[in-house]
């Protein structure tokens, strides 16, 4: 009996069959606490604007790298964070708008929080294009 279960089992594993999948259910219970959202939180920008950027900047955007020179837009889908919560630091000169963004680079992505063997970038923005980007240690 054990062994028609099993089998049973990895049949339906290979047709394709749908698992119920046990964190959806506990992440509506719990309001997702703790849990950060999988899905691109820039896809509105990407799809707008995407097409319009230059092949130089939609190539540093689809490998996650900000440059020197990108739009606000740019490098918030390059990072595929939400500006919203991101750590900013704002200065209105009279001259131009100063805006400082604190990510935090992991291997494969980017975090709002410091996480084990994530390094600390800071992005300075002049009138809403990066200007300079500066690396802390790793930590």
């Amino acid at each position: 009996m054990k062994t028609v279960l099993a089998i049973l089992l990895v049949a339906g594993l290979m047709s394709g069959c749908e698992i119920w999948d046990p964190s959806h259910d506990l992440n509506s219970f719990f309001g997702s606490f703790g849990n950060y959202p999988s899905q691109d939180q820039t896809a509105e920008i990407r799809s707008e604007e995407y097409h319009t950027w230059p092949l130089k900047i939609r190539e540093a955007v689809d490998n996650r790298r900000v440059l020197v020179g990108m739009t606000k837009n740019q490098a918030q889908a390059a990072l595929r964070l939400e500006e919203k919560r991101l750590q900013k630091l704002k200065s209105d000169s009279t001259d131009n708008k100063i805006e400082s963004w604190i990510a935090w680079r992991l291997l494969k992505g980017w975090s709002y929080v410091k996480r084990p063997q994530s390094q600390m970038i800071t992005i300075l923005f002049r009138d809403g294009i990066v200007a300079k980007i500066s690396a802390g240690p790793l930590e």
